[in-house]
């Protein structure tokens, strides 16, 4: 059993297209848990979104979780986060980095295709998301 490369990844205020291109684009990386703002917002800048789509559209699978200590990501609630959502990037709840980063390599780790492990994502399959 290989473990996929998946990394964490926070977006800060000032981050440069340059590092998030890097990080998107490497070949090695199959998900990324990208840690946003909020009730998961990305700042609004095209070449943000362009990189999560063209990321999500080679198979990556990108899991948006919040930085806040309590909370949980709706991304449906702002154009910030729905944003997100047309690019291809799936909500993780109230999930914590290290079940996102867990249940992303387990899931990543059964071979299973791309869409049906953004759709488990989203959902509860071992209490680690309030539903």
């Amino acid at each position: 059993f290989e473990v996929p490369a998946i990394i964490i990844f926070s977006l800060f205020p000032g981050i440069k297209e340059d590092v998030v291109k890097a990080v998107l684009r490497s070949k090695e990386i199959k998900g990324v848990i990208f840690r946003t703002f909020g009730a998961g917002n990305a700042p609004r800048q095209e070449w943000l979104t362009k990189e999560l789509a063209h990321a999500s559209s080679e198979g990556k699978i990108i899991v948006n979780i919040t930085q806040c200590a309590g909370g949980t990501v709706e991304m449906e609630r702002y154009e910030t986060g729905r944003q997100l959502i047309e690019a291809g990037v799936v909500g993780g709840n109230d999930s914590t980095v290290e079940a996102a980063l867990t249940k992303l390599m387990y899931l990543l780790g059964k071979g299973l295709p791309t869409e049906e492990v953004r759709r488990l994502m989203g959902c509860d399959i071992a209490g680690e998301i309030s539903c």
